[in-house]
């Protein structure tokens, strides 16, 4: 009845008297009940869910005469709460019902934060950076606010790399907006320059040495790892922390662990619930290009392993909850309880994502699917989307119209669905309010899908050729279904694969332009220009980028008589979570400021290692290719093992090998920054790395941003 008159009186424009019969609603409804919402059969939400999401929707769509009473009696509310003193509990619940509402409801966040800060609950941090989510992407002034705030918290909690680089960011991007007691950005930046937590930490361990010189040496002995365990990336547009502290999954035990990358010292090991992760790993066949990836808001983590899910806090070390997508008992009928779910079928896509197909029929996608808002995480079970709390994984609400199949993304606010035929294509796309469940309407983007480049929050990054041979990029914002970006090449122009640096985006015109982009903004950051001579017809390139460099790097076809099975194979264990990405011509070094070329280099017949791509100072190769050796007359093709390595500032070999043992893979990096020490370990060989560390260091906030 009262979800009835609510809907009845918003109809009606009365805005308020809906609003309190929303809350009226949710009020009576039991908080763990799911409710059928109206209009949308296969959606079932929580009372207070829906009631929420109403809320919002009801005063997105209000014009602006019929909203201004409603800002104003929750304005008159929160003057109430203040005026009072609000207790936590009231901040929360305010925060809830209209925290995405007017200014008012962006102030209570900021104050929510706040006031966290003093809170001394186990979850505290966490609360405050779902609650801060939404508003560093509002104005200047609330976005500065919301990052002076993260930069207390992370003092608090003696996570100095993450508020160096709120301070940083604030000095950058917000040096003239006023934040606190007449304070600007430009001031809280100068305040930690000169503070001494953030001075030893500029000065003392936490350094990586920019390298003068590399010294290069062998060592051979019986090198066997001593675990197994797969390294997960660290998310994208990640804080610091995960740059310093890696997240891997020990198979023996099936244990988590956290590693500190400047020390190698491991800082937390805790065993898990046993997953088929391992025989994903393993049995997929293409360890380049497979990737799992972890999510991450603020220092939370979601972490996917097959037919488990996991939400960790690894600053509070702990597994917040975990959540079975394949039968909440865990189990097939007559296989034990503690044993993961076996499968029929993996296959693996040109994304990297891979699709399983289970012994009973049912087929779940791995990568790009569970996506992760400020305040809600949207799991593919077998019973269709289920979206939980990502700090209790308490059900918010579930659509049972959603199919395994299907690929998820989210711009923070919605959720696109894009539906797939048994045949991996786009059969429908939708949008869903990420809060609740209920859908929205967008144009179908079926046949676009088919053309990206690459998803980037709610926007697709297009390749698009035309009749007369010529070529564009373009941004498509889903939701508007406009472009807000778009570029035009000549024919042959040659997109560069920048899958490792989603935040950016490139070509090379057929007059050797290199121009790169930063998306979503549409700014070019490089503009540059190589001898065209290096391209190659049915080629590709590579973009890598680090704190000094872009990276252009050529992979030209290979003989196919020479290296009949796939041409350039991966030299690395494919159980260690390191990547790389075949290279097969010139490879040139961009200063990133200025554009100039610093060097370049031929490189044939290698992969590229990604591991650790961001601190260390030299590119590391390994691969396994076919090649023809003459022994006197008679000429042979031999299958070769080679590692090699550059140094990124000079471009010199420092070290070629073509003599590895074949069926020796390489196994780990082991790194020591901070005493300028990298290994690169195989079963029988080390590859020793010493640098001099007499040069200016970066922090770990500075060092590698993916993005930046």
């Amino acid at each position: 009845f009262l979800c009835l008159v609510a809907k009845g009186r918003e109809s009606q424009g009365r805005l308020i008297d809906a609003f309190d019969k929303y809350q009226e609603f949710a009020a009576t409804s039991q908080s763990d009940d799911l409710i059928s919402v109206l209009d949308e059969p296969s959606v079932r939400a929580s009372g207070e869910v829906w009631s929420q999401g109403r809320i919002a929707a009801m005063v997105a769509k209000a014009s602006p005469e019929n909203k201004k009473p409603l800002e104003a009696k929750i304005q008159s509310s929160w003057d109430q709460l203040q005026k009072k003193g609000a207790t936590l509990d009231e901040l929360k619940k305010f925060v809830a019902f209209s925290g995405s509402l007017f200014d008012v409801g962006r102030e209570a966040r900021l104050k929510l934060a706040e006031r966290l800060l003093e809170d001394t609950s186990p979850n505290a941090m966490l609360l405050a950076e779902q609650a801060l989510q939404p508003v560093l992407t509002e104005s200047p002034v609330l976005a500065a606010r919301a990052y002076e705030i993260l930069g207390r918290i992370y003092t608090n909690k003696n996570l100095l790399d993450d508020a160096l680089w709120c301070y940083k960011k604030l000095g950058k991007e917000y040096g003239d907006v006023v934040i606190r007691d007449g304070k600007k950005g430009a001031d809280f930046l100068k305040e930690a320059n000169a503070d001494k937590k953030f001075i030893a930490l500029l000065s003392e361990s936490k350094l990586i040495p920019e390298a003068r010189k590399i010294t290069v040496s062998e060592e051979r002995g019986n090198f066997h790892q001593q675990t197994q365990s797969y390294r997960f990336e660290e998310p994208e547009s990640s804080l610091p922390y995960f740059q310093r502290n890696r997240l891997a999954l020990r198979f023996d035990y099936h244990a988590l662990k956290i590693t500190d990358t400047l020390t190698g010292k491991e800082e937390w090991s805790m065993n898990i619930t046993r997953t088929l992760f391992q025989n994903l790993v393993y049995g997929n066949g293409q360890p380049h290009l497979v990737r799992f990836p972890l999510q991450a808001q603020g220092h939370l983590v979601l972490l996917p392993l097959g037919h488990l899910v996991f939400a960790i806090d690894p600053v509070g070390k702990k597994i917040l909850w975990e959540k079975n997508l394949y039968n909440p008992m865990g189990f097939l009928p007559g296989q034990p309880a503690t044993s993961p779910p076996g499968y029929n079928q993996l296959n693996v896509d040109p994304d990297g994502s891979i699709r399983i197909l289970y012994p009973d029929g049912w087929a779940q996608r791995i990568g790009l699917s569970n996506p992760m808002t400020a305040g809600v995480a949207a799991l593919q079970t077998r019973d269709g989307l289920v979206a939980v709390d990502p700090l209790t994984g308490k059900t918010l609400w579930t659509r049972s119209d959603v199919n395994s199949r299907s690929i998820l993304f989210s711009d923070g606010k919605h959720i696109f669905v894009v539906d797939m035929t048994p045949e991996n294509t786009p059969s429908a796309t939708r949008a869903i309010r990420a809060y609740d469940g209920v859908s929205v309407k967008i144009p179908d983007f079926s046949q676009l899908f088919t053309k990206r480049e690459r998803i980037i929050g709610g926007k697709l990054l297009l390749n698009e050729t035309v009749a007369n041979g010529s070529s564009s990029l373009r941004l498509y914002d889903i939701i508007n279904g406009k472009d807000t970006w778009k570029e035009s090449f000549p024919a042959e122009t040659l997109v560069i694969k920048s899958d490792e640096h989603p935040g950016f985006t490139g070509v090379i015109e057929p007059d050797g332009k290199v121009r790169v982009w930063r998306i979503p903004e549409g700014t070019q950051v490089l503009s540059t220009k190589l001898d065209p001579k290096f391209i190659v017809k049915g080629g590709a390139a590579l973009l890598l980028a680090d704190k000094s460099n872009f990276y252009v790097a050529f992979n030209n076809p290979v003989n196919a008589n020479i290296m009949p099975w796939g041409g350039i194979q991966t030299n690395l264990m494919p159980g260690s979570g390191m990547r790389a990405q075949p290279v097969n011509g010139e490879f040139f070094a961009f200063e990133r400021e200025t554009g100039k070329m610093r060097w370049h280099n031929p490189v044939s017949h290698q992969m590229v290692v990604l591991e650790s791509f961001q601190e260390i100072p030299m590119l590391l190769f390994t691969s396994r290719m076919h090649k023809m050796v003459a022994n006197g007359p008679i000429r042979n093709v031999m299958q070769i093992v080679a590692a090699k390595s550059i140094d990124k500032r000079t471009g010199k070999l420092i070290y070629d090998n073509e003599n590895i043992p074949n069926g020796i893979q390489f196994h780990n990096i082991n790194l020591d920054l901070k005493n300028g020490k990298i290994e690169f370990v195989n079963y029988q060989l080390k590859i020793i790395f010493k640098f001099g560390s007499d040069a200016a260091g970066i922090s770990f906030e500075d060092a590698g941003k993916k993005n930046s």
